[in-house]
């Protein structure tokens, strides 16, 4: 009435379960909310040139690559673009470790653009999509 909202609240055991429950999935919330903004700290959008054409991707900020080969920063690029890279120059074959996998992998000379600053990498396809946080590529800490 007059504008007022009347809230009533379960009683008896009903309440014994709701105050639990509800408690529980706002921490869940919460938690989703703080990772998620957590990660898109480290997501930046990138544009790849490839043959003077520009493709947008989202790249990670992987705290854990610093590789540099021959001074260029390597960036890992998901295998769903590999058809991307076919136009440019191979590089150095790429020895590389993770927590997972020990692998070596053909690399291509490429050009990023991060914040309007153009970058000279070296690019490797990596398999494994689980450690790309979402995103289309892994980007180098030296990039940042």
């Amino acid at each position: 009435k007059n504008g007022l909202v009347i809230v009533t609240y379960p009683s008896g055991l009903y309440l014994s379960l709701f105050v639990p429950i509800s408690s529980y999935a706002l921490l869940l919330f919460f938690t989703f909310i703080k990772k998620r903004y957590q990660r898109t700290k480290y997501e930046l959008d990138i544009i790849l040139i490839v043959s003077n054409n520009k493709i947008k991707l989202k790249g990670y900020a992987d705290s854990g690559n610093t590789l540099l080969i021959d001074n260029y920063p390597v960036i890992f690029l998901s295998n769903k673009y590999r058809y991307l890279i076919k136009e440019l120059e191979k590089g150095p074959i790429i020895e590389y470790k993770t927590v997972s996998e020990q692998t070596s992998e053909t690399s291509y000379k490429g050009e990023i653009i991060i914040k309007d600053k153009v970058f000279r990498v070296l690019i490797s396809i990596s398999q494994n999509r689980s450690h790309f946080h979402e995103c289309d590529c892994l980007l180098n800490l030296n990039l940042i």
